[in-house]
């Protein structure tokens, strides 16, 4: 449970008092990494650590992100210039 809570909750401090707040797109991120490790039937903390890894060397901090970055990568989505 530990181990989660280090991937899921920011804490704060606000004038003395430190709050622990659940950060969605952290939790996001996490429900994603599960569910990528589940499918590789690889569901061990140092898989997920891994994934976190890379995560943070592709500046990915969300489920959202996360879920964009392996659509680009499998081709399914092109990214354009915005063009006025």
């Amino acid at each position: 449970m530990e181990k989660i809570m280090e991937y899921v909750v920011v804490r704060r401090e606000i004038n003395g008092t430190v709050f622990a707040l659940l950060d969605e797109g952290r939790a996001d991120l996490l429900r994603y990494a599960f569910e990528k490790a589940s499918a590789a039937q690889k569901l061990n903390w140092r898989y997920l650590e891994g994934m976190y890894r890379r995560f943070e060397l592709r500046d990915i901090t969300t489920g959202v992100e996360a879920y964009q970055y392996d659509l680009i990568r499998s081709g399914g989505y092109k990214e354009t210039a915005c063009r006025d």
